[in-house]
């Protein structure tokens, strides 16, 4: 074999499970072909990756799953488990493989269930592990009455994405380690009886709750360790197109909050909603785009909660219904005592969906330029006028009266533009990164491929269909650095120079990568070449 061909034999065991963790584990018992180093590294893989159903060909998920725990090294520890259920699993397949990653230990649990459109429910009675920290779960749901609740002492973070909860509350308490709680488009159901979600932990640090959908009357966070608060409400265009969607805004209980250490809190959405703080907290960042005329009441309010802020960030949006209800605020005193540092901020300068078609088309090749786009924003009437936001004396006094020593900022559109710029870049970027990596790790793994089939029998006629890119993805490097060369014009200019040299250090990973690239298809070709030869002397043979 060329040795050229196997240059991860020669890397030390720790950076082949590195690279291995990007990939499922199916291709890294493919590499048995390699070497003789290679061959059972399979059985000694900290991370278990199980997470592409479709590569299992020659047997179902659930028998291959259990015949590589069968042929795995048992003295060995599991660090990662990843699978991806769907509604034929069995509750008994998915037991044995649960209680196998338990019982070495696991410390990070990731499981996909299909089940969420299938309306398969996923059982909390399986979960029983006395070293698992992390554990994410999605697209599935879960009754909390159904089965008996889950045990898990260590878990300090659980992540929810696209999970419908069915009272689902008491699981939440019982975890009395978590740390970190997220709950992403989820959908929230409680019983009659109850009628309300509460999240109370003791010892919860961070909460983010992004785009549920809250099917209750209320939501109650109880957490007295709790330091940072992230809500974000589903958008306003969402809810035009999809029926019966239920956000924050249509609970008559509204969201109270009872957090003694908070020091972070934001709320992001297109409406304000009823809102209840006990507590205090240092750092504020509100960002309404929408408020309602009658909101006005319910921000009035909630300021007088907020009394102890130090950091307060206001979108321009608030300011405006403030501006517009002079009346309300202009015999109220100054709500805050200890305010040393006041933003404003515009909420509408850039839609976030101009830096998702990045990924995949050209930016000079858009109908659209989202850049130009963007330009044209600012040459709107209401747009320009919206630029110089300027408080009333009326604004000015009721918010800044109290702590006259406060700093105060405005943050222009442009300036808002270029942080938002600055961000999505900054995202394409670190998610072309880890798109080199997993080719890097494909590249290696799709070696073993090539080795199986230098023979006649190995092969088929859909081993020679040529790809230029297909796998290797090299299209969307190539998009992706045109696209992040465009937009580093418009970033900060506090953050170009350094992230031009990032740039620049991208660039040269993505080059390494498309030259390996390169290097096997001509591999590729070669061994192609060798078997349609084998096929032509077979005929001329015979």
């Amino acid at each position: 074999m060329d040795v050229e061909v196997d240059r991860l034999s020669s890397l030390p065991d720790k950076l082949i499970y590195k690279i291995l963790s990007y990939v499922d584990i199916v291709y890294s018992i493919r590499l048995s072909v390699l070497s003789s180093r290679l061959r059972f590294i399979w059985t000694s893989m900290p991370n278990l990756n199980f997470g592409t159903r479709e590569v299992y060909r020659s047997s179902p998920y659930p028998e291959f799953v259990n015949n590589v725990l069968s042929g795995r090294n048992n003295k060995i520890d599991v660090s990662s488990v990843s699978l991806n259920l769907a509604c034929g699993d069995t509750e008994s397949s998915v037991k044995r493989t649960l209680e196998y990653a338990f019982s070495h230990n696991v410390q990070q649990l990731t499981i996909d269930g299909l089940s969420y459109i299938l309306n398969c429910k996923f059982p909390l009675s399986l979960f029983s592990s006395k070293s698992l920290k992390h554990l994410t779960i999605t697209s599935t749901t879960i009754d909390g009455l159904s089965y008996s609740s889950w045990d898990l002492p260590a878990l300090t973070t659980l992540h929810l994405q696209f999970v419908k909860l069915f009272n689902c509350s008491s699981m939440l308490t019982t975890c009395h380690n978590l740390k970190n709680l997220t709950l992403e488009r989820c959908e929230v159901f409680e019983r009659e009886s109850c009628n309300g979600f509460s999240i109370i932990n003791s010892r919860l640090l961070n909460l983010t709750l992004k785009k549920v959908e809250w099917h209750v009357e209320f939501l109650l966070v109880d957490t007295p360790q709790l330091k940072n608060l992230i809500f974000v409400d589903t958008p306003q265009w969402e809810h035009s197109y999809i029926l019966n969607q239920r956000s924050i805004r249509d609970m008559s209980g509204g969201l109270t909050i009872s957090a003694r250490e908070l020091t972070y809190l934001r709320i992001k959405g297109s409406f304000f909603f009823k809102l209840s703080f006990e507590g205090f907290v240092e750092k504020v960042d509100l960002c309404i785009s929408s408020p309602h005329r009658t909101d006005v009441h319910k921000i009035c309010d909630l300021f007088q909660c907020l009394h102890s802020v130090k950091s307060l960030a206001l979108s321009w949006e608030i300011v405006e219904l403030l501006s517009a209800s002079v009346e309300v605020i202009s015999h109220q005193p100054s709500p805050f005592a200890s305010l040393k540092s006041l933003k404003v901020y515009p909420s509408k300068s850039i839609k976030k969906y101009s830096f998702r078609i990045l990924e995949d088309c050209l930016l000079k090749s858009l109908e659209i330029d989202p850049t130009g786009q963007l330009d044209q924003l600012y040459q709107l009437k209401q747009e320009q006028a919206a630029m110089e936001i300027n408080l009333s004396t009326e604004v000015k006094n009721y918010l800044l009266d109290g702590s006259p020593n406060a700093t105060f900022t405005v943050v222009s559109h442009e300036e808002t533009r270029a942080i938002k710029v600055t961000k999505g870049t900054q995202r394409l970027m670190s998610e072309l990164r880890e798109h080199l990596k997993k080719i890097e790790a494909n590249i290696e793994n799709r070696r073993a491929d090539v080795e199986q089939k230098k023979t006649l029998d190995d092969s088929s006629p859909g081993d020679f269909k040529m790809k230029v890119w297909g796998w290797g993805g090299g299209e969307k490097i190539f998009v992706t650095l045109q696209n992040v060369k465009e937009l580093l014009n418009k970033v900060l200019a506090s953050k170009r120079v350094e992230m031009q040299a990032c740039f620049y250090r991208l660039c040269a990973e993505a080059e390494t990568v498309v030259n390996k690239i390169i290097d096997d298809m001509k591999t590729d070709c070669d061994v192609k070449r060798s078997i349609l030869s084998g096929y032509f002397n077979e005929f001329t043979s015979s």
